[in-house]
């Protein structure tokens, strides 16, 4: 078990997001993704959409600091699970210097 970290992750709260957070999200997306970044309005629509599902990690100051948006959907007959778009400000990431099973404690 890897030792324990005095990271700013460990005051972040995981969060659903939605159409109040879009700004916030999209501000996020524009700082992570510059000139690749989704447009507002493709960010609204998958906030919008049933099918989407959709987090935020709120820092310790209720400033959105990661999001990740997803979709159900169906492809070829079958149903599955879309991720769009992961943003993390970049002072909230963390270098993968380790494996990623000691970060996470997979087996």
């Amino acid at each position: 078990m890897p030792a324990a970290r005095s990271s700013p992750a460990h005051r972040i709260r995981i969060e659903e997001s939605g159409l109040s957070d879009l700004e916030k999200i999209y501000e996020l997306e524009r700082e992570c993704f510059g000139r690749n970044a989704y447009s507002k309005s493709f960010i609204r629509f998958l906030l919008a959409d049933l099918s989407t599902i959709a987090l935020k990690a709120v820092g310790g100051h209720g400033d959105i600091v990661g999001s990740i948006i997803g979709r159900v959907e169906k492809s070829s007959g079958k149903v599955i699970g879309r991720v769009y778009t992961i943003d993390v400000k970049p002072e909230h990431r963390i270098p993968l210097h380790e494996p990623i099973s000691d970060l996470f404690q997979i087996p």
